[in-house]
């Protein structure tokens, strides 16, 4: 008694399950289905299958880990597991994580390969009964194959039957099997040896014990080459075109009954009768390849005609009549004399597209299909193709008589588009090849059909791209391969105020410079403007195919701006970091200096006390030399207070600061980097507290001091002034140096007004960023800086802060000046 094997499909698509479970059933298996992996574990938990059909994309998991997880769960247990896939990586992570699969498909999946590797793993029914077991005795095999695929493969597919494989390149009989081997199975054709050379030499050792040999082909072989197997000492031949069973069930009777070694031929007869057998195959080669040309031609026949449809669809005949010549092609390719194209149209209609073969009279009459319009609505909702008798198709007061036709449903996913219907006298129709073809064709001109319609869309929408083009707030252009420009919108040409006709025909090179990679943003790029100021753009390209022409559409965006800020936020979370270093400085030096200082005021004490006669006369010089060390140490106590104020991380916004004693603390700071330069005068007023905390204050004042501290030379001949004056609501910080004027780079760096950036911009340096910074800080809580250019030298920055009391001004309410 048998019972019908049970195959798991897990698929998450529902139409590729429905399809593999109905070419299952059709060949006697029992199907069970399965969506995902949650359904897939239950499934197993309920009833064990004899072989999982396993996609390996899942919606909530990973079919390899899934697979890995049956195998663990059932060790014991032989399940064949069969993969599909639709992407080589897939495949790359299964020999990487170790899982082991009985077999792999790549989709799309041919129907005939997948059932034909499912029988050899699981045959359709399997006994119940206690019977005789055919294959008992032929259960340890050694196969002698050097194609290690090919083995591979073998053992895979006859592991299920219950035949172990063990493959070797070469035997030799002094080679000992653990456990002994039942039969030797060796590949006819391999490599430099074939099977009949192999068997040939194992017969002249004539080894006792040596198990049965038999040679295993991949097809048929010739009568001649039968014979030769039996005279070159082997047991027989089986051929590998056969289910697992059934190669097992022929391996196992070959050994049984095959008739016992023949004596050895001699040298000169088997190389005789050998070269004969090998011209034999040769020749059946020769003539198997010629059939494969023959059939290689008719493909190639078929993408001409495939092609010449794209050649037809776009010339100058119009999309309608290239369509009405490709499918005349069509039918004169597949021997069709007569045929009609039918698509539904919106209403869901099938109606007479095109009629190749018939006169205007009979066109008429096909457009109901002589009557019976049902037969195409039919042979649609089957989706095979079908024979339909067609008994009266009249035109006019002519009788065509009784046709034949042919229906072929065009169907593309789940979608109904039509019916090719192929007329004839003849009753063999449905060849599979003719068939094939012309439903290929029939989805290539639904294809051209939604073309038409397509471009038809495209011609509607063109005014509509156009007009979003032009009001983009991207940079656009289009160029060719040469780099000359075809097309630019107002936001591209206005980079350069230009108008885009005086763009079109220049180069894309001679317009935007490339910046280095490896920036977040993009590729950057500047365009050079006629002023010589220059703007940075993110770049993004696509080469597109257009009306036969290889054409790259490219989109900048103006991020001159956002490097600036970016650079300058990096830059100001450098200095928070050393301004985090330095608090940390400043507490650990307090301690020691306080040390210092209590211990030197100690020793001046106990100095004081002493006469020059108990001190051998030197206590003056001593009481003179701790003095003066307690003043370092005093200096010192104020210079790392002053660095406190520096090193304070508290956050934007108004606060409250002794502007004399900030401005007095920046020009300690900044002493070691005036000394060598300039002389340092002040004019400091008395002024209420300024809207800003200490470390703002003291970051704003040092930044304008270091900056004009360094266009000084260092010869000690400069100068330095700075004052400040109380004008009503704000206090008015004036830096005045004797320097040379700052030159345009400097101005950018100060952030001109231009609302343009310039190389250096860029490119902005700590100074640079210590100014922009500045100049935010200070608009940020209402005031404003202005820098001004003496006649013919120096430079005077002013910066206007406001008073407490004014603090809830509007942020804004000035922005940086800088003028000659």
């Amino acid at each position: 008694m048998k019972r019908s094997r049970c195959v798991l499909v897990v698929e998450d698509n529902p139409v590729a399950r429905r399809m593999l479970r109905l070419a299952l059933e059709c060949e006697g298996y029992v199907v069970r289905e399965a969506g995902d992996v949650r359904s897939t574990l239950e499934a197993v938990a309920s009833e064990l299958p004899d072989l999982v059909l396993l996609d390996l994309v899942l919606p909530d998991g990973d079919g390899v880990d899934l697979a890995h997880r049956l195998r663990q769960r059932f060790p014991g247990i032989r399940m064949p597991i069969v993969a599909l896939s639709g992407f080589l990586g897939r495949l790359q992570d299964l020999s990487q994580r170790g899982v082991v699969l009985d077999a792999i498909h790549l989709k799309p999946i041919e129907p005939s390969r997948l059932l034909a590797t499912i029988t050899a793993l699981v045959p359709p029914t399997r006994g119940t009964g206690d019977g005789d077991d055919p294959i008992a005795a032929c259960r340890h095999v050694l196969l002698i194959d050097t194609d290690r695929p090919r083995a591979a493969s073998l053992a895979a597919r006859l592991a299920p039957v219950g035949l172990r494989l063990t493959a070797v390149d070469e035997f030799r009989p002094g080679h000992r099997m653990q456990p002994p081997v039942d039969a030797i199975l060796c590949a006819l054709w391999q490599g430099d040896r074939d099977g009949f050379t192999i068997a040939h030499e194992l017969s002249l050792q004539a080894a006792p014990g040596l198990p049965p040999l038999v040679l295993l082909a991949t097809r048929p072989i010739d009568p001649i080459a039968q014979a030769f197997v039996r005279a070159v000492g082997a047991h027989g031949l089986i051929v590998d075109d056969r289910d697992a069973d059934a190669l097992a069930l022929a391996l196992a009777t070959v050994v049984r009954v095959g008739a016992p070694r023949s004596p050895p031929l001699t040298a000169l007869d088997f190389a005789r009768r050998h070269a004969a057998v090998v011209r034999l195959e040769v020749t059946r080669s020769h003539a198997r390849l010629a059939s494969l040309e023959r059939r290689d031609a008719l493909f190639e026949a078929q993408l001409a005609l495939l092609s010449g449809m794209v050649v037809a669809l776009t010339g100058d005949g119009g999309m309608d009549l290239g369509i009405r010549d490709v499918f005349a092609a069509a039918l004169d390719a597949a021997g069709v004399r007569q045929g009609a194209l039918f698509l539904r149209n919106a209403e869901g209609e099938l109606v007479l597209r095109h009629a190749v073969g018939f006169d205007d009279a009979m066109r008429d009459a096909l457009h109901d299909f002589g009557g019976r319009p049902e037969l195409l609505q039919a042979a649609l909702r089957r989706r095979t193709p079908c024979i339909a008798a067609v008994p009266e198709l009249r035109g006019g007061a002519t009788e065509l008589g009784r046709l034949t036709a042919e229906l072929v449903p065009i169907h593309r996913a789940d979608e109904e588009f039509g019916v090719i219907a192929a007329f004839g006298e003849r009753a063999d129709w449905l060849a599979p090849e003719r068939t094939a073809f012309l439903r290929a064709v029939g989805i290539q001109l639904v294809q051209a059909v939604e073309l038409e319609r397509a471009f038809g869309r495209l011609a509607a929408s063109e005014s509509r791209r156009r007009t979003l083009m032009e009001h983009a707030n991207d940079a656009i252009a289009v160029h060719g391969l040469d780099g000359r420009l075809r097309e630019v919108n107002r936001r591209f040409a206005a980079l350069f105020d230009a108008s885009p006709d005086q763009l079109v025909g220049r180069t894309i090179a001679e317009l935007l410079v490339a910046l280095p990679d490896g920036d977040p943003l993009g590729p950057l790029v500047e365009a050079a403007r006629p002023d010589g100021s220059r703007v940075v753009l993110a770049l993004s390209s696509s080469r597109l195919e257009v009306d036969r022409e290889t054409l790259t559409l490219v989109i900048g965006r103006d991020v001159t701006e956002q490097l600036r800020a970016r650079q300058q936020l990096v830059v100001a979370d450098r200095l928070a970091t050393i301004g985090s270093i330095a608090a940390t400085v400043v507490h650990e030096l307090n301690n020691p200096l306080a040390t210092v200082l209590a211990n030197l005021e100690l020793a001046i004490e106990d100095a004081t006390g002493l006469s020059d006669t108990r001190s051998g006369g030197d206590a003056g010089e001593l009481r003179r030399g701790l003095a003066d060390a307690r003043d370092s140490a005093l200096r010192l106590r104020g210079i790392v207070r002053d660095l406190g104020v520096f090193s304070r991380g508290e956050g934007t916004g108004s606060g409250h600061a002794d502007l004399k004693a900030v401005l007095g603390s920046a020009l300690r700071v900044a002493q070691g980097e005036l000394r060598p330069r300039a002389s340092v005068t002040t004019a400091l007023a008395d002024t209420p507290a300024v809207a800003l905390n200490e470390s703002q204050l003291g970051q704003v004042l040092l930044s304008v001091i270091l900056h004009a501290s360094q266009r000084l030379p260092r010869d000690g001949h400069g100068h330095l002034h700075v004052a400040s004056v109380w004008r009503g609501a704000f206090v008015m910080v004036e830096i005045q140096d004797d320097g040379p004027p700052l030159d345009d780079e400097a101005l950018a760096l100060l952030g001109a007004s231009t609302g343009r950036a310039s190389p250096a911009a860029s490119r902005v340096g700590s100074r640079g960023l210590g100014l922009a910074l500045s100049q935010r800080i200070v608009v940020a809580c209402g005031g404003r800086i202005r820098a001004r250019n003496g006649r013919e030298s120096g430079c005077t920055v002013s910066i206007e802060l406001p008073l407490v009391q004014q603090s809830g001004r509007e942020p804004g309410h000035g922005a940086l000046a800088v003028g000659r």
